[in-house]
């Protein structure tokens, strides 16, 4: 792990680093050290993201043959930042630390551990990037480091802090993370071969610099604005103090070291308040850094001593999988209710064979008897019942969520915004991890944004004639099996995403275009139409329709919240019913599913306060949780000076898609139970419980919602790819009662079979605990 003496007595002293390097051993056992020479981190300091750096450091990253598998927003406080660099600044000057207590937690931090894709490993990865990271002193930094592309002008914001050796790495997680949230992130690590966590990254850096602003790191620009602002304070009002600033500042950018507390002294004298961006990059800028004639106490980084061959790398075995403790997986389950949801009867007294924990073809139709002694465990299952695990049928995946699906007995969802990792993920379903099996879509094709709200990034844009085809044809020629179309595609894109689908026979799926009803949109191919929003397009009382069209003029009148008052007021109160029960019939003659998503209308437009008494957000970091309010959301800020009224109104609106959602299953047109999540408010996996009880109250048996989050998703859009023979590609759950009368029994399961492996009760609750500490961990 080290090839540095001084590394290896020092950090030994230190309990949070036995920790941390016994909660890696026991997640990667005697793959430990392998597996550690592979990864390398890096931890993107708080000039990087007010910087807006590290999007190009990822791509470097990339580039550079490293693949991010794990991640963590964190807070770099005093005692944080002081225990991971003591070593070094044992030299550092009081004026240094006095400015790195304003620089390090002046906002979130962002930690990221890559795996070194290099084939075959000379080096650690951690080694490796040591040499590409370039050095702290901007004169010394060369073309093709990674501090040089970031730019920087002195050698305390340099953007980035990386672990120099193996050894170091698992000093961070000891120094960086609370002793709860170690075992999880070693879990992460462990698995790091078979992950690419890129997608869930950006939406994490997404969230990240939205609650963090951006900041203009020029200290010329800086020295500016103080220099007009004491000279217009000068002009109007003479003043020692404000001349001192001024000769203090000129003796810096003279060359002359900052006495940093001095300044504070004067700038405070002056009366002049700068803001806290200002101050750090001037204190960085001009300080003495270091104490004369002092030594780091560490000042080894030792990758010359692996490149001389000191160090040994050691070869990666194959990763074990990620391991659920359960004290004992089950042989069979004797005497169990199987619940046949398709046919809508219930087969008692079956027996269940797992092999290896997987489903064996030969298990179903036996009667159950007694078993054989030589088997390891017998579920007497004669008061429970087997059913179908849960299908998500319209989500936007993170890996982060796994255990909140399988927790809730999801074992299979849609992604609806496809992209190289889930595509990846789908073809594989990743055998070694705890998840839920993928079925995914393509990325999103679109037509030329209208709004802020469709300028989404990863968008396939059509703008001309052909675009459509060259679109759809692309995604066909990347593996994805379903392709999802958005509401601003015209008609004539339509019609070419969907002969191209039809020719290399591909669903196609998503929001019906704003210009086209959902007859017309089912007419050009739609199999599956996302969401009931553009429903009453075609179907409102022509004087309603007519207010409608006018409201258009007067939007730049009545500003962008009224207008949506008004545009949701009119769809609630003017909808055509019989023109309604026709679509429905064309909406069944052509074989057209729809998935409502009625949880997301009910919990994403709510009074945010009664949101957050929801028990299932304590699963979640509470900086997701923040962005969700209005007014973070770009979608919805406009809306918050009318937010109560958008509310009721939305209240309003729910009714009518419940009435319309009972209206389509009587007419035959196949519902898909689908969330949204994670959408405001809309938990992973707990969601699907809401939305199966939302079905419910339109109208929708217990049997007949069942079937619209099991048998229905599963024969449209299929169960993904399976491992071994069909049984294996199926979910179950073991639950007490008989989900065809109550849908509440669902939410308690007491086991689960997914992708071969069987959870027990406690296994599932453990996925649970472990979401709270981490979630707890974050919000720290």
């Amino acid at each position: 792990m080290t090839v540095v003496k001084d590394k290896f007595v020092e950090y030994g002293r230190e309990p949070d680093f036995r920790d941390a390097a016994a909660a890696v051993r026991r997640s990667a056992g005697d793959n430990a050290g392998p597996l550690l020479q592979r990864l390398a981190a890096i931890t993107f300091k708080p000039e990087a993201v007010v910087g807006r750096r590290i999007p190009n450091a990822l791509a470097f990253m990339r580039r550079h043959g490293f693949r991010p598998v794990a991640y963590r927003r964190i807070r770099l406080d005093q005692r944080r930042a002081r225990a991971l660099w003591r070593f070094q600044w044992n030299v550092a000057t009081t004026d240094r630390l006095a400015v790195a207590d304003l620089l390090m937690p002046a906002c979130d931090s962002l930690w990221v551990a890559f795996w070194d894709e290099t084939t075959p490993l000379a080096i650690p990865g951690t080694v490796r990037f040591r040499s590409l990271k370039g050095p702290a002193y901007p004169s010394v930094r060369k073309e093709g480091q990674l501090r040089y592309e970031l730019g920087g002008t002195n050698r305390m914001m340099t953007f980035i802090h990386a672990a120099d050796e193996p050894i170091d790495l698992i000093r961070e997680l000891g120094t960086l993370f609370a002793p709860e949230i170690r075992p999880t992130l070693a879990r992460d690590l462990s698995v790091g071969e078979g992950v690419d966590a890129t997608e869930n990254l950006q939406r994490c850096l997404s969230a990240l610099h939205t609650d963090v602003p951006s900041q203009d790191l020029d200290i010329d620009a800086v020295m500016c604005r103080l220099d007009t602002l004491i000279t217009h304070r000068l002009a109007h009002a003479p003043s020692s103090e404000l001349h001192a600033v001024r000769a203090t500042l000129m003796r810096a950018r003279d060359g002359q070291a900052l006495n940093w507390a001095a300044l504070q002294r004067e700038f405070g004298q002056a009366e002049l308040d700068l803001p806290l961006w200002d101050r750090i990059q001037i204190g960085a800028q001009y300080i003495r850094h270091d104490r004369e004639n002092a030594v780091c106490t560490i000042d080894e980084d030792g990758r010359s001593g692996w490149l001389s061959g000191r160090g040994t790398v050691l070869p990666l075995q194959q990763a074990r999988p990620l391991e659920v403790n359960e004290p004992d997986a089950p042989a069979k389950i004797v005497g169990v209710t199987v619940v046949d949801v398709a046919a809508g009867r219930l087969q008692p007294g079956m027996t269940l064979h797992l092999k290896d924990g997987r489903l064996t073809p030969d298990g179903w139709g036996k009667n159950s008897g007694s078993s054989a002694g030589s088997e390891r465990l017998v579920i007497d299952g004669s008061d429970h019942f087997l059913c179908p695990g849960l299908y998500d049928g319209h989500v936007h995946h993170q890996s982060e969520d796994d255990a909140l699906y399988l927790a809730n007995g999801v074992t299979h969802v849609r992604n609806m915004w496809g992209g190289e990792h889930s595509l990846a993920r789908a073809a594989s379903n990743h055998a070694a991890a705890w998840g839920p099996r993928l079925v995914t879509t393509s990325p999103v094709i679109d037509g030329p944004a209208d709004s802020q709200a469709s300028t989404w990034p990863g968008v396939v844009t059509c703008q001309s004639k052909g675009d459509g085809v060259s679109a759809a044809t692309k995604l066909a020629d990347a593996g994805y099996h379903i392709l999802k179309i958005y509401g601003n595609l015209s008609r004539a894109m339509m019609t070419e995403v969907c002969q191209v689908a039809e020719e290399r026979n591909l669903l196609v799926v998503g929001h019906c275009p704003g210009s086209l009803t959902f007859e017309e949109a089912a007419g050009l191919g739609l199999s599956c139409i996302e969401h009931l929003e553009n429903v009453e397009r075609g179907h409102l009382l022509p004087e309603y329709a007519l207010s409608l069209g006018s409201l258009g003029r007067r939007s730049r009148q009545l500003g962008p919240a009224q207008t949506a008052v008004e545009a949701l007021r009119l769809r609630n109160n003017g909808i055509d019913w019989a023109a309604l029960d026709r679509m429905a019939d064309e909406l069944a003659s052509a074989g057209t599913a729809v998935c409502p998503t009625l949880s997301v209308y009910r919990m994403m437009f709510q009074d945010p306060e009664a949101a957050l008494r929801d028990p299932a957000l304590k699963y979640l970091a509470r900086h997701r949780i923040q962005q969700w309010h209005p007014r973070h959301d770009f979608r919805l800020r406009d809306l918050v000076p009318v937010w109560p009224e958008i509310v009721a109104l939305s209240r309003q609106r729910l009714e009518n898609y419940m009435e319309i959602v009972a209206l389509l299953h009587s007419r035959g047109v196949q519902i898909i139970a689908g969330t949204d999540a994670p959408n405001p408010y809309l938990v992973p996996g707990f969601s699907l419980h809401q939305e199966l009880s939302l079905l419910v109250q339109a109208g929708l048996s217990p049997l007949d919602a069942l079937r619209c989050a099991t048998t229905v998703p599963a024969e449209r859009f299929g169960l993904g790819p399976t491992r071994r023979g069909s049984g294996a590609s199926r979910g179950f759950l073991l639950v007490d009662a008989n989900p065809m009368q109550s849908l509440r029994t669902l939410r308690t399961p007491r086991g689960l079979v997914v992708n071969g492996d069987y959870l027990g009760q406690h296994a599932l609750t453990e996925l649970l605990d472990d979401r709270t500490r981490v979630s707890a961990e974050v919000s720290q």
